[in-house]
């Protein structure tokens, strides 16, 4: 039933501050192990501005844009997952089923992922243009 209003939801209503990229849903054991993502990123919003209202953990002060970078749906709860993303002054967001949680210094979100489906912003320390590279691993990488 989870997957269909999943599913449901992200056909329904793709205008709902959703997505630059959807992302193929995972479950344990996906493969390929890492997944790997590179891109550019320029910052024109602050990500406090984002989180507004919210309980957020971490530091989430940084900038990013309004829509999410990336939306990953998890069909099945993860044990653990690794999300790390590495580029010069990046900053990471992701808003799930367990909440917000931001990482700057060292941008990685890793422990246990319940299934659902997380909003993942990638977004700069300063309001600079920079690139980086995303990876999603069930190892600690």
């Amino acid at each position: 039933m989870k997957h269909l209003i999943i599913t449901l939801l992200l056909v329904l209503f793709p205008q709902a501050g959703f997505s630059q990229e959807m992302l193929k849903s995972i479950a344990p054991k996906f493969k390929p192990d890492p997944i790997l993502m590179e891109g550019k990123i320029e910052g024109n919003i602050a990500m406090t501005e984002i989180v507004k209202g919210k309980v957020s953990k971490g530091n989430c002060n940084g900038y990013s844009t309004e829509k999410p970078t990336y939306i990953l749906p998890l069909s099945q709860s993860f044990s653990y997952l690794n999300l790390k993303v590495k580029g010069e002054g990046v900053i990471i967001m992701v808003q799930g089923p367990d909440g917000i949680f931001c990482r700057r210094e060292e941008p990685e979100i890793s422990g246990m992922w319940k299934e659902g489906v997380y909003q993942i912003w990638i977004g700069t320390q300063q309001k600079t243009k920079t690139k980086y590279r995303l990876s999603l691993s069930e190892t600690n990488q």
